[in-house]
């Protein structure tokens, strides 16, 4: 009997680690492995169980639990799509909420020169789409100028993320930008370079930024 799977890119689901990590034995992961690396491609039990060293008895239970990944993943609700509004769509926004404008004129200093198309959907997207407060929206964008980053996916995905949270309010988003510029501010003290004695060189610091920005923002998923 023939088997194949189709779980998309060679990249482990998200519902393995979520959801089966602690469940799933050791034969069941080095058959989705292998089913992985053979996406698409008609497998026999037989191949499986010479590739990785499993019985065919145990390859064919495993295959029962690839077949459940297979299902949920298939059965899963679609991830939201962001869309991509036309100019005069957006520009009919900013003419009917004087927040929007005030939000479009500040975003435009911010950057330094007239909003391009996708700056201008980006700011859409997340008042129209993610629901964020005009006055909160302008907050969250110079926070992250102020941390250089200003990529449309990450502006859109911390707005998301904000609103998710219930942070929705100038006193809200206020808290939030403490809190995590104090955290900010403690890595970057705890890692800063000592001097152990009047002959000793200071050493370069080991924070990286960029990884700590990844795990404070965990916090708002």
């Amino acid at each position: 009997m023939n088997y194949t799977f189709d779980l998309g890119v060679f990249a482990v689901p998200d519902l393995i680690v979520d959801k089966y990590i602690k469940t799933s034995t050791e034969s069941e992961l080095k058959v989705l492995l292998y089913c992985l690396r053979h996406n698409k491609q008609s497998l026999t039990a037989g191949e499986i169980s010479r590739a990785t060293g499993i019985s065919p008895d145990s390859v064919t239970s495993a295959l029962e639990f690839c077949k459940k990944i297979t299902d949920t993943q298939s059965t899963a609700p679609a991830e939201k799509t962001i869309s991509n509004f036309e100019p005069s769509k957006i520009a009919e926004l900013i003419k009917n909420n004087k927040d929007v404008e005030y939000l479009f004129q500040c975003a435009e200093q911010l950057y330094g020169k007239p909003l391009t198309h996708s700056q201008q959907n980006t700011l859409y997207v997340i008042i129209e789409q993610v629901g964020m407060n005009p006055a909160v929206a302008l907050m969250l964008l110079e926070y992250c100028f102020s941390v250089d980053k200003t990529d449309s996916r990450y502006i859109k995905k911390v707005a998301a993320n904000w609103v998710e949270q219930g942070i929705n309010t100038v006193n809200a988003a206020e808290s939030i930008i403490q809190e995590i510029n104090q955290s900010r501010k403690a890595a970057e003290n705890k890692n800063k370079p000592t001097t152990v004695n009047e002959s000793a060189q200071a050493t370069n610091s080991s924070f990286d930024l960029e990884e700590w920005d990844k795990q404070i923002m965990k916090k708002y998923k």
